[in-house]
C-alpha cells in the first residue's frame, strides 16, 4: 500500500479569512509531508484583515511556497464567481509552467474554512484505496455534502440550483418564497454520505477539496459564464471540459473535510437516497 502521494501541485484561494487560514496552512503543511515533492500556490486579493500578513510570512517560509496578490480583482470583476474563476485560472497558469511529469497530481482547495481539520492520513488512505479508475476525486463533508452549486448528477442535482431558486422566486412574497426554494433546491439536497459509502460518479462536484490527475486537466480552464453568458459555478464548466475528454469524476466519501455551517440549513444531513448512488 502506498505510504504517501506522488509529487503534487497544491493551489488554493483565500480572501479575508485570516482565522481559518492559519489552521488550513497547518493542514497544507501536513500534506507537504506526505507528498514526494510539492509546490504550493495561494491566490488572494483585496484583503482588509490579517490575511496578507499571514501569507507574507508563509511565503517566506519555503522556496516551494508562492502567493499571487491580485489586488484590484474585485473592481475588475464585480461578480464573485467571475473573480473566483479568474483567480483559479492564475493557478492553472502557474501549474503549466512546470512539465507535466513534474507533478502527477494537482490538489485544488479552499482556504477559508472547509479544510481546517483536513487530515493528511485520510487523504493518503482515500487515494490509496481508490482502486477504480479516476481522473478527479472530490471531498465529502462530515456533516453533509454541502456544495450543491458545484454539483451535477443526473438524479441528485442535474441543474444549476441557484437558477432553480431564482425561477421559483417571484413576486409577491419574494423573501418567503426564496427561503422555501433554498430549502427545496439546496438544503434538502445536502445529504449525509457515510465514509464507507462507495464512490459516487458525478459530472461535477467540489466540496472545497479536489484531487485531479494533472494530465487530465492540462487543456482545461475555469469559466463562470455559460454559452448564453449566464453566471454559473466555475467548477461545473471546468469539470464539463474534463468529461468531454473522457475524464472520470467521483465524490470519494472517505475523503473528509467539513461543511461551513453558514451553508447548511435545517433540512441538511438526511441520508443519501439509494437511487442517487
Amino acid at each position: 500500500m502506498r505510504t504517501g502521494l506522488p509529487s503534487t501541485f497544491i493551489c488554493g484561494l483565500v480572501r479575508n479569512a485570516s482565522v481559518p487560514l492559519r489552521q488550513t496552512l497547518e493542514a497544507i503543511k501536513a500534506l507537504e509531508v506526505i507528498c514526494e515533492d510539492t509546490f504550493v500556490l495561494i491566490v488572494t486579493n483585496d484583503n482588509i484583515d490579517e490575511t496578507d500578513t499571514i501569507l507574507r510570512a508563509w511565503k517566506n517560509s519555503s522556496v516551494d511556497h508562492d502567493v499571487l496578490w491580485l489586488d484590484g480583482l474585485e473592481k475588475a470583476f464585480p461578480e464573485r464567481v467571475d473573480r473566483i474563476a479568474a483567480a483559479r485560472n492564475f493557478c492553472l497558469q502557474q501549474l503549466r509552467v512546470h512539465p507535466e511529469a513534474k507533478f502527477p497530481l494537482t490538489i485544488v482547495m479552499d482556504l477559508d474554512g472547509p479544510n481546517t481539520h483536513l487530515r493528511a492520513d485520510t487523504v493518503i488512505e482515500s487515494v490509496s484505496n481508490a482502486s477504480f479508475q479516476w481522473d478527479g476525486i472530490f471531498a465529502n463533508q462530515r456533516q453533509a455534502y454541502f456544495d450543491i452549486y458545484a454539483l451535477r448528477h443526473d438524479h441528485w442535482c442535474p441543474n444549476d440550483c441557484w437558477e432553480e431558486v431564482r425561477r421559483a422566486t417571484t413576486f409577491p412574497w419574494r423573501n418567503r418564497k426564496a427561503r422555501t426554494a433554498i430549502e427545496k433546491f439546496i438544503h434538502s439536497r445536502q445529504f449525509k454520505i457515510r465514509p464507507e459509502h462507495p464512490p459516487i460518479a458525478v459530472k461535477s462536484a467540489f466540496g472545497g477539496f479536489a484531487i485531479y490527475r494533472t494530465d487530465a486537466i492540462r487543456g482545461s480552464w475555469y469559466a463562470s459564464r455559460d454559452k448564453g453568458s449566464g453566471l454559473t459555478c466555475e467548477h461545473v464548466l471546468f469539470n464539463a471540459q474534463l468529461r468531454e475528454s473522457g475524464a472520470k469524476l467521483f465524490i470519494l466519501p472517505s475523503l473528509l473535510n467539513d461543511a461551513p455551517v453558514e451553508h447548511l440549513g435545517p433540512l441538511s444531513g438526511t441520508e443519501l437516497p439509494h437511487e442517487f448512488c
